[in-house]
């Protein structure tokens, strides 16, 4: 966690308050009515579906320190855990996880909050983080510590004929020491400035409709609204307050423009979304995460360099941001993704090893295989050179490590050395993790292929022979637990982790193999009772039950690998399940509460997991093949329908898409890669749709399957469109993120 330092010290409660009337105005009967208290009941305007019972979200910048996250209750939780927190009624009751919260257009980083209270005032309130320089450049100097600014407006409309009186208010509190009084300074003819102590705790730019007064801790917002009638106020709270006078605050508050800032955070939102590959996916729920998911990593990003998390985990862990790393390349961004594998160098050892998390050894092999895995993608050149030396540094601390057990007798002889496991929970440290040994088997052969690459054939030999030999070594290993499985430690204990990563993100066997058939079944069908809403369990035995959402995604790349078709759809929409309606992920779940376990939305890893997952699903390499669509939604190529990616790294260079489909005709243009073609390109059909006839330049193609087209040759090195005659069969119950949410709430009763 990173440590948040703030001199200032909060000493009272701010408070703004809104106190309404109530009448009776039905609303839609999808909305259900919801109590804040025993007074104040509130129905949202729209009423998506949200998974979990503790339902965070965040705002933020790209690429800053921290980030403001939201709590289920609508509170900012500011610097050093401070809250400012809405409230609403008379009573002043404060939001709850029921009011729903949503983004702006689906996935931008403003949150919105759209209900009626009392069924004739309704509320929509907006909240987002802008630059301390969109208010004025001399904030900049205001505080010691990077910082930035929250603004929220607080749109109140009356829907009766009839004029009324309405209140509005923030609550501000601190963790450490309650605050006691607050004062406002009446400076400016629109903006008031807000004050604890000598801290500026926030600015309101207030209506001509609107009063302002504070009693001891509150600090109250009077509204007058004629029948009919709508007014709005705006709040800057910045992320640290302030230690400022009001003549100097005085100099930036011409600066305060919302409707500005608000363009400005919508455009550069945007802007740095186009600029990556681009997806279009005919279903908004898949198409939304995606995009958030690709926001949340930015604002996760901390100077370059990703965390797991904002405000937890919110360090550099190697194992996330090794797939971190590569699903922004996966999504098209690769100055971010290098800059990103750039911080894992000085995290590597005198002895060589990679390592952030002390006594683990897996982040080793992520470490290399990452850095490999950008030279794969990108073919630079340079940047293999660049990081060579550190690459062969860690083969010789692998080396050495799988020579630590000496007797050949022994069933660890040749793999890693025992050692403490966070995914496993194994803690003791006296296990010998497979996991471990797949990572760093897969760094060693990423580390040979570079070498071979960059010409360094005696390395590369070495190496060769070094992985060849580690892998009989831990198959002879294997052999000796008994088991027909792929354990998660050769002891067979701990949960099961990375032991599943053998297929995915790349290949350490066939993916047909007997083991890894067998790992499968174990943990869909066996293992502490077996999947539970299509997500795998985590260490069953505990005093709360537990499912983890995206580890589950090794096994949904597993099916994808295999061509398991109906496992890997259930797989992807089993995981948007588990989503809230901003379109975060958690780590693991306790899904008798439906909680996100220690609050930790947005993960990052798994948000990273979800843009490689439908990247995978729609282009991925498999050996010197490049296959398209491999595991698309059937409803996705539903006559009208478009789908289409362009332009995605892969292991042959750029390649995109644009599929077109109609009742009896597919239609699909292929811009092929031109770097290195693959020796095949394979595009495949979902099930529910059969190949009648595939016509290419006007000839018909002979096509042996009916689910998929194998092409290669000259044709696929250079742009092609492909005209697929097909046959729909009837598929009633073809899986959409809608019927996943239906079949779900079915399941539970509500």
């Amino acid at each position: 966690m990173r440590k948040v330092r703030d001199t200032i010290k909060w000493k009272s409660t701010i408070l703004f308050v809104l106190l309404v009337s109530f009448a009776n105005i039905p609303l839609a009967e999808e909305s259900p009515v919801i109590k804040l208290d025993s007074v104040v009941e509130v129905q949202n305007a729209v009423n998506p579906f949200d998974y979990f019972s503790n339902s965070w979200t965040v705002i933020g910048l790209k690429d800053y320190e921290n980030g403001t996250r939201i709590t289920p209750n609508g509170e900012l939780v500011l610097a050093d855990g401070s809250l400012c927190r809405p409230l609403i009624g008379k009573v002043m009751a404060p939001l709850n996880n029921d009011v729903k919260k949503t983004l702006r257009d689906g996935y931008l980083p403003m949150v919105k909050y759209d209900f009626t209270a009392g069924q004739f005032i309704r509320y929509e309130l907006e909240m987002f983080a802008v630059s301390e320089n969109q208010i004025g450049d001399s904030t900049a100097q205001w505080t010691q510590e990077e910082n930035f600014l929250n603004l929220l407006r607080v749109q109140l409309s009356n829907v009766r004929e009839v004029a009324c009186k309405t209140y509005f208010g923030l609550e501000w509190t601190n963790k450490d020491l309650p605050i006691e009084s607050v004062y406002e300074v009446y400076q400016h003819p629109r903006v008031r400035a807000i004050y604890a102590k000598d801290a500026l705790l926030g600015l309101v730019h207030q209506s001509d409709a609107c009063q302002i007064r504070h009693e001891n801790n509150r600090v109250i917002v009077q509204v007058e609204l004629e029948p009919k009638g709508a007014t709005s106020f705006d709040f800057c709270i910045p992320f640290r307050p302030y230690r400022v006078s009001i003549a100097e605050v005085e100099n930036v508050l011409s600066g305060f423009h919302y409707d500005e800032c608000h363009e400005r955070t919508i455009s550069e939102w945007n802007d740095l979304l186009e600029q990556g590959t681009q997806f279009d996916i005919p279903e908004t729920k898949p198409m939304e995460t995606y995009k958030a998911s690709l926001v949340n990593q930015f604002i996760g990003m901390d100077h370059g360099e990703l965390h797991a998390g904002e405000g937890f985990y919110d360090q550099l862990y190697l194992r996330d941001a090794a797939y971190q790393a590569i699903s922004l390349l996966h999504a098209g961004y690769p100055a971010a993704a290098r800059k990103a594998l750039e911080c894992f160098l000085p995290h590597q050892n005198e002895d060589g090893q990679f390592i952030t998390q002390k006594g683990q050894l897996d982040a080793h092999g992520y470490s290399l295989w990452a850095l490999v895995e950008y030279y794969r993608l990108t073919r630079e050149r340079l940047w293999l050179l660049r990081v060579y030396p550190a690459l062969k540094k860690g083969v010789e601390w692998l080396q050495h490590m799988r020579r630590t057990e000496t007797d050949k007798a022994s069933p660890f002889y040749g793999i890693l050395p025992n050692a403490i496991a966070d995914g496993e929970y194994l803690w003791g440290g006296e296990y010998h993790i497979l996991g471990y040994d797949w990572w760093n088997l897969r760094g060693l052969q990423s580390a040979a292929e570079a070498a071979r690459a960059l010409g360094y054939s005696r390395d590369a030999e070495e190496w060769e022979n070094e992985f060849r030999e580690y892998k009989q070594c831990i198959f002879t290993a294997l052999k000796k637990t008994g088991l027909d499985y792929i354990p998660p430690s050769y002891e067979k204990m701990g949960t099961h982790w990375g032991n599943l990563e053998v297929i995915f993100p790349s290949p350490l066997l066939d993916p047909y193999d007997p083991l890894v058939t067998a790992t499968l079944d174990e943990v869909r069908n066996h293992f502490g009772g077996g999947f539970r809403d299509g997500i795998i369990r985590w260490s069953p035995g505990r005093p709360e039950p537990a499912i983890h959402p995206y580890m589950s995604q090794f096994v949904t790349n597993t099916h994808i690998a295999r061509g398991e078709y109906e496992q890997a759809i259930d797989g992807f929409y089993s995981f948007l399940l588990h989503t809230s309606c901003t379109h975060v992920f958690p780590e693991g779940v306790h899904y008798e509460k439906r909680e996100a376990w220690n609050n930790t939305l947005p993960h990052l890893w798994a948000a990273a997991l979800y843009v490689t997952t439908l990247r995978n699903m729609l282009v991925r390499e498999q050996d010197d093949e490049l296959h398209l669509l491999s595991a698309v939604p059937l409803r996705w190529l539903d006559a009208g329908k478009r789908l289409a990616i362009s332009p995605a790294f892969t292991y042959f260079g750029s390649v995109g898409f644009e599929l077109n489909a109609q009742e009896e005709t597919i239609r699909l243009h292929v811009d092929a890669p031109q770097r290195n073609a693959p020796n095949k390109i394979v595009v495949h059909m979902p099930n529910g749709i059969e190949i009648i006839e595939t016509i290419a330049h006007g000839e018909s193609l002979n096509v042996k399957d009916s689910n998929k087209i194998v092409l290669e040759g000259e044709m696929i090195r250079q742009p092609f469109e492909l005209e697929i005659k097909i046959r729909r069969n009837e598929q009633p119950d073809a899986m959409t993120f809608d019927a996943k949410v239906a079949s779900f709430l079915s399941a539970v009763g509500n």
